[in-house]
This record gives structure tokens, C-alpha cells and sequence, in this order.
């Protein structure tokens, strides 16, 4: 006889920072990415920020073995809100019990309450068992739109490049438009 197990999905409360944490580390892994979080900057934005992201977490008999974190977004386009899932993760011992489903279904339950107009998220291209599993659930691939980021350490070059106009301006040592195209036109990222 099959043993039946309990599962459940929970609202993550600040005593669960440690293993949302470790599960971060875990799926970064399998994505080599990098890690920066930290147990007290998890702690601060997921439950100090108002406006900061949420997250779930999934048990199977009281034991952690899932995390979903998303944030509200808002599409002009709709004039509606929207829920981007940033991270969501089965460990893999726990895959293939239907556990995933079941976390985008609490998500879609929590964005149709809400009154969203959507669920959003991204997938790496390479993961193809990912991919296969957001098809079958009725997720739809948005082809003609590409991802572009800044982070931290393009920040202050970003902003360094925009103080530096403003002083030249300011100097009068840009005085035509063509320099500022030149300028602008630079890479220093």
C-alpha cells in the first residue's frame, strides 16, 4: 500500500528565512547564479518592506521542500495588477508528485483574488524540464520580448556617466551634440 503524504502550502513567516535561504542556495546552484542574500536581507524585504515580495512555502509532512516567492506588478497595458514569480523551487527528491502544480495553482488562486491580470515568470532557455512542466500547465512563451537588467555594480557606473554630462554641461565643456552622442554612445559598462 502507498504511503499518502501530507502536503500543504503555507504563508512563510520570519522563521522560515534559514531554509528559504538554503533552498535559494539550492536552486542557484543547479542555475549557477550567485548568491548574495543574506538571512537578514531575506528577513527585512520579505517581512519588514510592505511593498516587498511574499513567499510560500511548500511541506510535504511538516518537512520544507519548496519555496515560491513573487511580487505584485502592474501591466499599463491591462490597467491591471499582476504577479511576477521571481523564484519557485521543488527540492528534488519531492519533483514529479505534482507539488509544482499545485504551487502555481495557490499562485493563480492568490492572483485571481487579488484581481490580477496575470502570472508572469521566466525560465533559463537551457531548462528544458521546466519548460516541458509551464507548457503543460498552460503557460505561454512571450517570444518577442527580451529581458535587460542593471545591477548594483552597473548602477553607479550608470549613474557615474549620467554626473559626468551633467558637470561637463555645467563646466561648458559639451557644447555641441555631436561630443554628447559620442559620449553617450561609450561603453563604460
Amino acid at each position: 500500500m502507498k504511503k499518502s503524504h501530507l502536503f500543504k502550502i503555507k504563508v512563510a513567516v520570519p522563521a522560515d528565512v534559514p531554509v528559504i535561504l538554503q533552498m535559494i542556495k539550492e536552486l542557484a546552484a543547479f542555475e549557477k547564479i550567485e548568491v548574495s542574500a543574506t538571512e537578514k536581507n531575506l528577513q527585512e524585504v520579505l517581512f519588514h518592506d510592505p511593498k516587498g515580495p511574499e513567499a510560500l512555502i511548500a511541506e510535504e509532512d511538516h518537512i520544507p521542500i519548496g519555496y515560491l516567492i513573487f511580487y505584485q506588478t502592474f501591466s499599463g497595458s491591462l490597467g491591471k495588477r499582476g504577479i511576477y514569480i521571481e523564484d519557485v523551487y521543488i527540492k528534488e527528491p519531492y519533483r514529479k508528485k505534482g507539488y509544482g502544480t499545485l504551487f502555481f495553482k495557490e499562485a493563480a488562486k492568490i492572483a485571481k483574488a487579488r484581481k490580477c491580470g496575470r502570472l508572469d515568470w521566466s525560465v533559463f532557455n537551457w531548462n528544458e524540464n521546466a519548460i516541458r512542466f509551464y507548457q503543460k500547465i498552460g503557460g505561454i512563451p512571450i517570444n518577442d520580448w527580451t529581458v535587460y537588467r542593471l545591477t548594483e555594480k552597473t548602477f553607479d557606473k550608470f549613474w557615474f556617466l549620467d554626473f559626468v554630462f551633467r558637470e561637463l554641461r555645467t563646466m561648458g565643456q559639451i557644447q555641441n551634440s555631436r561630443l554628447e552622442e559620442t559620449l553617450g554612445n561609450c561603453s563604460i559598462f
